[in-house]
């Protein structure tokens, strides 16, 4: 059994792939071994693959229909062997030959933490160095443990892109195929309430951003996906208890204006739908009432829920009407 499996999803961009495979060769660490998944239907990626029989361990699967981005990742899982899994997405490639040699002594040196982490170079649609995320910078991480609380990191994902990290390989640890937006970080969240996290303030890998072939470019400026996978996020690990949570959902609301009707069924027909939800509905509301006619959204919110107090049970029966 290697120590670290190191899983590549990929899907066409071969030019990248067979730049991460030649990161790969130079490693001068050597206990691992390769899963690549392909989700390419044609044969374009296998030919590449074939120029890399050298590299140890080298595992090739090609889907026989296409799972799409997280499925493929968990393929990768299920097909890997190693006590650690480093997963490296096609566009991304190690810095120099010593990268793979660091997370290991890190790996090795872990107790309990089932995630790491390192810093990153960014590189713009792959090619123009742009800056280094380094979001811990010289510090240790419990100094700003609070920043990678869920009811934060969902917010704003501190960590980075999968490339960046490894976690230990257990049977337990999927990405949630309901997510694309947040996959990432909604992975992030579940191991490190369950074991904690480590970070590598030097920077391993280098990390594509803005290119137009990645999932993310494509999914960026649909406000309304990330509110929902934020939404989604927020119930499952029950964050809606926060009410810093909710302030911060209703104003990603009111900045996009996410007021249509699916929305807020959405919120009211989620699995344990409480009080908490409603009240995240009326500030919806209030927010859309108050653009409507003129009135502060503070305004519009307190006049709201008077009148929810006041006919509450006029507007269930209205809302479970309208919702339903």
């Amino acid at each position: 059994m290697p120590l670290i499996s190191i899983c590549i999803p990929t899907y066409r961009n071969t030019n990248s792939l067979r730049r991460l495979l030649n990161s790969i060769r130079e490693q001068s660490f050597r206990d691992y071994e390769v899963v690549i998944c392909d989700d390419t239907p044609g044969p374009e990626v296998v030919h590449i693959v074939a120029d890399y029989t050298d590299i140890l361990g080298l595992k090739y699967h090609q889907n026989s229909c296409r799972l799409g981005s997280p499925a493929n990742w968990n393929q990768c899982l299920s097909l890997a062997t190693g006590k650690w899994i480093k997963m490296m997405h096609h566009d991304d490639w190690f810095r120099d030959a010593s990268s793979l040699a660091v997370f290991a002594e890190a790996a090795s040196n872990l107790d309990g933490s089932p995630l790491l982490f390192s810093s990153c170079n960014a590189f713009r649609n792959g090619q123009s160095f742009e800056f280094i995320h380094q979001p811990f910078a010289g510090h240790a991480i419990s100094e700003y443990g609070e920043e990678l609380n869920a009811d934060n990191l969902i917010f704003a994902n501190k960590i980075g892109c999968p490339s960046v990290t490894m976690f230990r390989r257990l049977s337990r640890y999927q990405y949630d195929v309901n997510l694309v937006w947040l996959v990432d970080v909604d992975f992030y969240v579940s191991a490190i309430r369950e074991g904690g996290v480590l970070y590598i303030d030097e920077p391993l890998v280098n990390v594509t951003f803005s290119a137009d072939t990645q999932i993310t470019s494509a999914i960026e400026m649909d406000a309304r996906l990330r509110w929902r996978e934020l939404f989604y996020l927020s119930h499952k690990y029950d964050l809606l208890r926060s009410s810093s949570v909710r302030r911060r959902l209703e104003l990603q609301c009111h900045e996009h204006r996410l007021y249509r009707i699916s929305d807020l069924r959405m919120i009211l027909s989620a699995e344990n739908a409480g009080i908490r939800d409603w009240q995240l509905v009326v500030s919806i509301l209030s927010s859309r009432i108050g653009r409507r006619i003129g009135i502060s959204f503070q305004l519009a919110k307190s006049a709201l829920f008077r009148l929810v107090l006041r006919f509450k049970k006029l507007l269930k029966v209205s809302f479970r009407y309208l919702f339903r």
